[in-house]
């Protein structure tokens, strides 16, 4: 058997005479939001960001920006009237749908915003669009306080080159490193202080500064040394001071040549682990920490330097003429003992050689050196 649809009844809205299927305290939808509102917000709000970063204060923190003034406002007013919006008296429940900032934000003054208000009674949703003015100020965040007066920080890393200054190769690899760090990491950082030497990173605190000076070992083979200047202590005993990070890259270039426990090697290259270095008394390769590394670094070796013409290179030898000594003195070898350490090893061309024991080393072409 079929069952009937009962229809309802209609309201009659006391206001409007409309007739409706169901009333909202007494009053049809329209006139219920039109009398009442969906819900009430602050009619008006602050919003202060930083004239140098653009942050912005939410109750007493600074909180990043996002990507323009207009989206970084929206997100603040979004919370800030979630926060304190209160639904009217037969609402169950109100959310903000959207909210409308203006697009021609330049910077401190008044504003008006448009905030899309949702409500719902039973199963009827009613919209209601409410207008509230934002005043918009600037301020300074703290970090960039700390940045502009150079205050604030409890480390600085002292960043050189193993001879004292950062060459400009060294430079460009700090610079690469500094801009891949996380964005927690930037924020900690105050300033970069160019010095005669090389550069000082100023540091809000001292755990961020070893995490940044552990990157710079790890990825130039440096080493780091700490040191610690006390000043006094605050009230809860904690000590007052600076932590420095003295962090020295080596100044070695392929082909150059460093004693490792006492044996002469040649270094090749940063490798994944470490440095990759040619033992020039086995003539093998191998990979060394950068705690071996510097074992070696700034020590004075003595090394057969020449300058060779290749004349023949086959299977058995390897034939030179010695440039160094015009040419005369011819040079041969078991190919098994001469280490080709360039890519275009041609007939006809001179390279610089290393000669230790019954040894040879070519590491570069004459032209590559000067």
């Amino acid at each position: 058997m079929a069952r009937r649809r009962i229809k309802l009844k209609a309201r009659i809205c006391p206001r409007c005479g409309r007739e409706v299927e169901e009333t909202i305290g007494g009053l049809c939808p329209e006139c219920y939001v039109d009398v009442y509102r969906v819900a009430s917000i602050p009619g008006r709000a602050e919003f202060i960001y930083c004239k140098y970063c653009g942050s912005y204060k939410v109750q007493g923190s600074w909180t990043q920006p996002l990507g323009s003034i207009e989206e970084t406002l929206n997100t603040y007013l979004f919370t800030y009237y979630t926060k304190r919006l209160r639904p009217t008296t037969h609402i169950d429940e109100a959310w903000i749908e959207d909210i409308i900032v203006p697009g021609n934000i330049t910077g401190p003054g008044t504003y008006r915003v448009r905030v899309s208000i949702k409500g719902r009674s039973g199963d009827l949703i009613l919209k209601e669009d409410a207008t509230a003015i934002v005043k918009v100020s600037l301020g300074v965040c703290p970090t960039c306080t700390n940045r502009i007066t150079k205050r604030g920080y409890e480390a600085v890393i002292q960043v050189r080159g193993s001879k004292g200054r950062l060459t400009s190769n060294m430079r460009s690899r700090v610079d690469e490193i500094l801009l891949g760090l996380d964005e927690r990491m930037k924020e900690s950082i105050i300033s970069l202080e160019e010095q005669k030497e090389g550069i000082d990173i100023l540091v809000q605190d001292a755990a961020t500064a070893r995490l940044i000076a552990a990157k710079l070992k790890t990825s130039l083979m440096a080493r780091v040394t700490e040191t610690y200047k006390l000043a006094g202590r605050r009230s809860d005993g904690r000590r007052i001071g600076k932590l420095t990070l003295a962090v020295r890259i080596p100044d070695l270039n392929p082909g150059d040549v460093l004693s490792i426990r006492g044996t002469p090697h040649i270094y090749l290259g940063q490798a994944r682990s470490g440095a990759l270095v040619v033992d020039m008394e086995s003539g093998e390769e191998r990979v060394v920490s950068s705690d071996e590394l510097w074992s070696g670094v700034g020590d004075h070796i003595v090394v057969d330097e020449r300058r060779l013409l290749l004349i023949s290179s086959t299977r058995d030898s390897v034939v030179f003429l010695d440039a160094d000594r015009g040419y005369r003195s011819v040079l041969e070898y078991p190919s098994s003992l001469v280490k080709v350490l360039v890519g275009d090893f041609k007939e006809g061309r001179e390279f610089k050689a290393y000669i230790h024991g019954s040894r040879v080393y070519v590491v570069k072409e004459v032209t590559e050196y000067g």
